[in-house]
């Protein structure tokens, strides 16, 4: 084996509680399971089996790793929606509007602009009103006297 293969394989060891909290970590960020494990170069059989063989752990660990992650998240939102000068945090009305559409979706989050009355066009009275205005009678249009021009544009 040439050293260059000894850099780039990684040696075959047990499956670690840290390596689970590593990947439990990144999919609070967002990341699946399989993306985790590439990303922290570990083999996901391995995950997977050590995620078989304690379901119970694995669940509370996922669950509270995320728990912690949105917890964090709801705090910068509510440090942003005050601001914070000493940390350079500008006031951010946004995130205080944020905080809002979180707490109380059925009084301020998007759902409730959804749930407002949507006026109904009917069509055929349309018509018939607009049959009605064009069908009253108007005086004619008297043309309109345009203004003499100089000849030769002689002001």
């Amino acid at each position: 084996m040439k050293q260059n293969d000894k850099l780039t394989k990684r040696a075959a060891r047990a499956f670690t509680i840290q390596d689970a909290e590593a990947i439990a970590e990144l999919t609070a960020k967002g990341l699946n399971e399989s993306e985790a494990c590439s990303r922290l170069q570990l083999n996901k059989d391995s995950w997977f089996n050590w995620k078989h063989r304690n379901p119970d752990k694995s669940g509370e660990l996922i669950t509270r790793i995320r728990a912690n992650r949105l917890a964090n998240l709801l705090s910068e939102i509510e440090t942003a929606s005050r601001g914070d000068a000493e940390r350079g945090i500008r006031h951010d009305w946004r995130a205080a509007d944020r905080l809002l559409a979180i707490t109380s979706p059925e009084r301020f989050g998007k759902a409730q602009e959804s749930t407002q009355p949507v006026p109904i066009v009917n069509i055929a009275v349309l018509d018939s009103l607009s049959r009605l205005v064009y069908s009253v009678e108007s005086p004619p249009a008297q043309p309109m006297a345009l203004p003499a021009t100089p000849p030769d544009g002689q002001a």
